[in-house]
């Protein structure tokens, strides 16, 4: 048997995601450039905590390395490495909260 989260709470879960990585953004300038399930805690009451920033670097600047877990790679991060480029560290982060939904819902 197959134990999903509800809807709601996969929901619930996710807008929490996503507001740790605003509250990072706006309050340090940083990307995360790691979001994975892995890298979320709970706290009391269902509360929901990003740790492990060994890969946060600025949200505005271009970044020519690798950084995150490779399964959770963005596709802009191999392209711009296999083409010598940077890349958009905002959407990397983007693209994982997006990984981060839909294994909530799966």
């Amino acid at each position: 048997m197959h134990n999903r989260l509800r809807v709601k709470t996969a929901l619930q879960l996710f807008g929490q995601a996503v507001k740790a990585s605003q509250e990072l953004r706006d309050l340090s300038g940083l990307a995360h450039l790691d979001i994975k399930p892995d890298n979320y805690v709970f706290l009391n009451k269902f509360q929901l905590a990003l740790i492990d920033f060994g890969y946060a670097s600025a949200f505005d600047e271009p970044i020519g390395r690798v950084t995150g877990t490779d399964i959770y790679l963005a596709p802009e991060v191999r392209t711009a490495l296999n083409r010598g480029t940077a890349y958009d560290p905002a959407k990397v982060d983007i693209f994982n909260l997006g990984v981060l939904l839909f294994i909530l819902v799966l």
